[in-house]
């Protein structure tokens, strides 16, 4: 009975509820346009490339702009402050173009540049790979800047007629000076990481340089933190660190003295 009261009802004011839900509808398209209108006016300052820019260059005051937009374009995968972008590179074979916004892919901080022209390398020096660990990096404790030393451990041929084999271990490097940490994808390790440091990049001198690329052909070279790394004192040497260097050089080949040879044969 209800229902068909209902019903005659709705037969009966059929006018006055279309005129309503048509003043509903109205008001919702009035509402959605204003907030449109307001969403396209709501304007913001973000930064633009105001020349163009290519590899490794680093941004400064003179390479940024600020132009107007709705903030209603703006996308997650750009830079919206002008503080963000100062200071970061342009990463390697990337490029910025005059006007364009500052994706975050396209830039990175000096860290993360993961290029080998910006490792701070003195002259005479050489930049060397150590493969570490969790453990053998003391739990993410050696950071950029940091002094180590490299031990060796590894068989040599003991040249004693015998063609016998032992095992030496010991100090090869002293003070090495990490220049770089990454994680397995490049990613550099700072002191909060919460990602596990895969290689050191250490500053060694030439002829350092070479002995530890002969020891890793050789066996496994770590890294260890002393106390004469920390202070910087004068240290007292435990092993024999000139006989372990000298031990894994006579177990190589001098491919210099074999140049100088023929160089003298020669002549």
């Amino acid at each position: 009975m209800k229902t068909k009261d209902n019903k005659k009802f709705l037969k009966r004011h059929k006018n006055i509820v279309s005129l309503f839900i048509t003043i509903i509808f109205g008001i919702l398209c009035i509402f959605s346009y204003q907030q449109t209108i307001d969403d396209i006016s709501d304007l913001i300052l973000i930064p633009v490339a105001a020349k163009s820019m290519g590899a490794r260059t680093i941004i400064t005051e003179d390479d940024i702009k600020l132009i107007e937009v709705p903030k209603c374009i703006t996308l997650d995968s750009v830079y919206l402050s002008k503080e963000e972008v100062l200071g970061k590179y342009v990463k390697p074979y990337q490029s910025v173009s005059t006007n364009s916004l500052f994706y975050v892919d396209l830039l990175a901080d000096k860290e993360n540049m993961n290029d080998a022209n910006l490792f701070s390398l003195q002259e005479g020096e050489v930049a060397i790979s150590i493969d570490v660990d969790m453990k053998t990096s003391y739990a993410n404790s050696i950071l950029v800047g940091h002094m180590i030393d490299l031990y060796f451990l590894g068989k040599v041929n003991i040249n004693d007629n015998s063609y016998t084999q032992a095992i030496v271990h010991g100090e090869i490097v002293k003070n090495a000076r990490v220049i770089a940490v990454k994680d397995k994808e490049g990613n550099s390790i700072e002191s909060n990481s919460t990602l596990e440091s895969n290689v050191l990049v250490v500053a060694l001198s030439k002829e350092d340089a070479h002995l530890v690329g002969v020891a890793k052909a050789m066996g496994s070279v770590t890294p260890v933190i002393s106390y004469d790394n920390i202070s910087q004192s004068k240290s007292t040497d435990y092993y024999d660190y000139y006989k372990i260097r000298n031990i894994i050089l006579g177990n190589s080949l001098d491919v210099t003295l074999i140049a100088m040879n023929e160089e003298t044969q020669n002549e």
